[in-house]
């Protein structure tokens, strides 16, 4: 039984870990991803309020080419990749990580984190004609 279960296991496990996207030798999950995705939304949110440059048409584009990546089945190093969307994300990468070491503090708290992954659960892509746009998907509650 125990050579079943593991077996099986080791199914999912591979099915999983094809789609790979890699910065600095570390493979970027899906928290990382939805990670980035609420980063990148905030940091668009924040600059529209400070009435600085709008960078939401690269950001969108940023998270589409990651997420094309990500759900591809080859393996791509973000680091090894010159165009401007995987500098974008290796840029989002890096600010983030040092969020988590608190280098921010009292400015932005590594808890912050957490709150950019529910929000990149919910960013969602408006891929308008001449300019992309990021947005929170709006979830309908159910009525009885």
């Amino acid at each position: 039984m125990k050579k079943i279960l593991l077996t099986l296991l080791f199914c999912f496990m591979a099915t999983t870990a094809n789609a790979k996207l890699i910065v600095s030798g570390a493979v970027l999950e899906d928290l990382h991803i939805d990670t980035i995705k609420g980063h990148l939304y905030e940091s668009t949110r924040l600059r529209a309020e400070q009435g600085k440059p709008d960078t939401s048409d690269i950001f969108a584009r940023s998270i589409e080419w990651m997420n094309k990546l990500h759900k591809s089945e080859k393996t791509f190093d973000i680091g090894k990749i010159s165009q401007k969307e995987a500098k974008v994300i290796t840029a989002s990468i890096y600010f983030i990580s040092r969020v988590e070491k608190g280098e921010y503090v009292p400015n932005i708290m590594p808890a912050t984190i957490g709150v950019w992954i529910e929000i990149g659960r919910l960013v969602i892509i408006d891929k308008e004609k001449d300019s992309w746009k990021l947005k929170i998907k709006v979830i309908k509650k159910k009525t009885k």
